[in-house]
């Protein structure tokens, strides 16, 4: 298969040594609800409880939805966790009102397990802080049925009271070799701040001067798929605002005003650049798409214009448009490649450790539309009245295909390969250039 229509396996590899050094030192906060994250330790999952296969609360809340909570676990441990909200909402189930933290945990205990605690099955009491929030820790265990388990009830507001109750079990002597990572979890907690209700409700509106310098993409990051240009000296609407880890500022645009046809979801811009004006710091802050590769629905004619069956549309070419001849052509590669993931620095690779051809024959075939083939399965789109995108997936990576043609028998371009890796978001660039033989 011709390396154009493929994603190097080797890149995984790469990736993988570069994690190890960079990546893996970036936290990664996970949601609990819209007002609280964690940073889960390295080996814990983190599942809505009501749909984890390795704890007995399952049972309880695959049966009551309407009562979320989640489950972290890890081996042999599972830690239930609860905001204040699910808290509070699972004590009103149970018909509990208190402003006592141990008569909380019983009433937890007993309608999520069935059973209660006793006297006897306690060890201790204590005092302690976690993510600055002073903490009611209880320990029991249960020795008939193997199981030892501590109850942290973290006091988020005195006045209410509000509190995040987080139950960590598992058979006895599982918990101290967890002691640490449990330890690190608390402390880890954030509060996720709501929009400013005071904010301006004047809009914020950003544009660009520059052609093809405002890339839009399915979310925000230079990992997330791109999919256009915004258009010169034309107004766009700001719907919401996201700061990345880098402390860059993202946008969220109103897709109808830049491509109500995209098949994303979402379509963001990166506000570096652009000209804003209104109430663009007062913005809401949004929350990032969760990554889905964009797959390009296939078309139903076959290239040079024989029909399966389907039915063909055609639109004329934009104005001014290069499309680029038939036949075949040389592809040359850049002698580097650009990699990275989230959390680490963009490093330049030799495309040969990337097992990636210098150069490679292709065939072309092109349609009146202004689109054309490569290798007669990678459709290529006009993007604009400059540009052309592929975007297909190979082997799970998403693929953009970038090209701008000089002419009907030369253009220039770049690959870009958007994955996740072990969790990580990671891309690639190699940029290339191309001439009909």
């Amino acid at each position: 298969m011709k390396s154009f229509l493929r994603f190097p396996a080797v890149l995984l590899f790469v990736i993988a040594l570069l994690l190890p050094l960079t990546a893996q030192d970036a936290p990664q906060i996970v949601a609990l609800d819209s007002q609280f994250g964690i940073v889960l330790p390295e080996g814990w999952t983190l599942t809505p409880a009501g749909e984890s296969d390795t704890v007995e609360a399952e049972l309880f809340f695959a049966a009551h939805p309407e009562l979320p909570a989640s489950i972290a676990a890890n081996g042999d441990v599972t830690l239930l966790l609860l905001t204040p909200v699910q808290a509070a909402a699972l004590l009103e189930f149970a018909g509990e009102s208190t402003d006592n933290p141990l008569m909380a945990i019983t009433a937890v205990h007993e309608t999520v397990y069935g059973t209660i605690i006793g006297g006897r099955a306690i060890n201790a009491f204590a005092k302690e802080s976690f993510a600055g929030f002073d903490t009611f820790v209880m320990k029991y265990t249960f020795p008939d049925i193997d199981r030892a388990g501590e109850f942290y009830v973290l006091t988020v507001d005195e006045q209410v009271p509000e509190w995040l109750i987080v139950h960590a079990y598992g058979p006895t002597g599982s918990l101290e070799p967890a002691a640490a990572d449990i330890s690190a979890l608390l402390n880890s907690l954030v509060t996720i701040e709501p929009p400013d209700e005071s904010a301006s409700a004047e809009p914020c509106i950003v544009s660009t001067a520059v052609a093809r310098s405002a890339t839009v993409r399915v979310g925000p990051g230079e990992h997330r798929t791109a999919l256009t240009f915004l258009k010169v000296d034309q107004n766009y609407t700001v719907e919401g605002r996201l700061v990345d880890d880098g402390g860059a500022v993202w946008y969220r645009l109103i897709k109808a005003e830049v491509d109500p046809g995209s098949s994303a979801a979402e379509l963001w811009t990166a506000a570096e650049g652009l000209t804003a004006v209104g109430g663009c710091d007062t913005v809401g802050e949004a929350v990032a798409p969760p990554l889905r590769p964009i797959i390009q629905a296939r078309p139903t004619t076959a290239p040079g214009g024989s029909n399966s069956g389907g039915t063909t549309t055609t639109t004329d070419p934009a104005e001014g448009l290069i499309i680029p001849a038939s036949g075949t052509w040389l592809f040359v590669y850049n002698a580097t490649a650009l990699v990275s993931c989230q959390g680490t620095n963009t490093i330049e690779m030799p495309i040969s450790e990337l097992d990636w051809p210098p150069s490679e024959i292709v065939t072309i075939d092109s349609s009146p539309d202004g689109s054309f083939y490569v290798e007669s399965s990678s459709h290529v789109r006009p993007l604009n009245d400059t540009a052309y995108l592929g975007d297909y997936n190979v082997d799970g990576s998403n693929i953009q295909a970038y090209l701008f043609p000089q002419s009907s028998t030369r253009v220039s371009g770049e690959l870009r390969v958007n994955f996740v890796w072990n969790g990580w978001n990671c891309s690639g660039t190699i940029r290339l250039s191309g001439s009909l033989q």
